[in-house]
This record gives structure tokens, sequence and C-alpha cells, in this order.
């Protein structure tokens, strides 16, 4: 589809849309299916912690941004290796989300962040050999991981906090439990 607007013309491939929107949604989908909110969450929250508001509104903001990122790359003749770039990408965008969120397991979260992060890399570095537009509509995704980072670290720290913390109060709990006055007489 072509169309000219203020002189400048505008060419849409809507397959390649399609591809790239169906990748994003798929990843929005089953990131917000294992992104609960649960008490094991409420009890480790740090004090850079955002108000959980601010998350659904970066994360669409950034998947739209990789969106057209991809759409971009793909117009622009991208080979296979780079559209697999951009799907492991993805599925390792909500495999953080399972392995943090699911698991309750932030210390295996950043180490699987940390692959993230180098997907981001590797992703920016290739598109900008392709679309150097495609490749700045990475930089906030860039930097909300490197964020999410520095709250993964914080989170492992509160998280041995609040685990020695319950066990401690569990096993002061099976003591007062446990206590019969009238074994001692």
């Amino acid at each position: 589809y072509q169309r000219r607007v203020h002189g400048i013309s505008l060419m849409i491939s809507w397959g390649s849309a399609g591809y790239s929107a169906l990748c994003i949604v798929v990843t929005i989908i089953v990131g917000s299916l294992v992104t609960v909110i649960d008490d094991w969450y409420r009890k480790r929250q740090t004090p850079i912690t955002p108000p959980n508001a601010v998350f659904p509104i970066v994360w669409t903001t950034i998947f739209i941004l990789i969106g057209i990122s991809l759409y971009k790359v793909t117009v622009s003749g991208a080979s296979l290796a780079v559209h697999s770039i951009y799907i492991v990408n993805l599925v390792l965008n909500f495999t953080w989300s399972i392995i943090f969120f699911k698991l309750h397991a932030p210390f295996f979260a950043l180490c699987e962040l940390v692959l993230l992060w180098g997907s981001i890399i590797l992703m920016m570095a290739v598109a900008y050999g392709i679309n150097k537009v495609a490749m700045y509509l990475l930089i906030p995704y860039f930097l909300w991981v490197s964020f999410a980072g520095i709250l993964n670290w914080e989170y492992i720290k509160t998280d041995r906090v609040v685990t020695k913390f319950t066990k401690l109060e569990r096993n002061q709990h099976s003591i007062h439990n446990n206590y019969d006055p009238h074994f001692y007489y």
C-alpha cells in the first residue's frame, strides 16, 4: 500500500506489519498471563520500585516500539537470522516474567536478564546495520531492562532478608505451638 502525505511517499507492507504485530501481541499476552502481583512480590518491593500502574504503560510503549523496529527491519529485507534474534529476545522477555513472578526466583531471573540484555544489544547492533531508526526505537527497551536489572538486584537483596525473617517467624511460631506447660510436671 502506498500513499503520499505532504509530498512524502509512505509505503506500508501489511504482511510485515501483521507479522510484527503478531509477534508483539503474543509476547504481551504470554507476559501478562505470567506476571502476577502477589504477596511474594509485595513483601519484597524496594524504595525504587515504581508504582504498579507504571509497568503496563511502559511495557505497552516498549512493545509498540519493538514492533515498529521489527517492521522496519522486515521491510528493509532483514534475513531469517535477524528475525530469529528478535524472536529469541521476545521469548527471553516473557521467560524472565515466568522465572521472577511464577517461580519466585529473583537470582535466576537476574541471570536470565543478563541474556535478555545481551539479546537487546545484539538486536540494536543488527538493526543499526539495516535501519538506524529501527535501532533508535530499541533504546527505551535497553534503558528499561537496564533499570529492571537494578530492580531485580534489589529484589535479590530484599528476598534474602524477607526469607530469613519468614523462617525465623515460622520457627518462633513452631516453638510457641509446641510448648506444653504440662510437659515439665
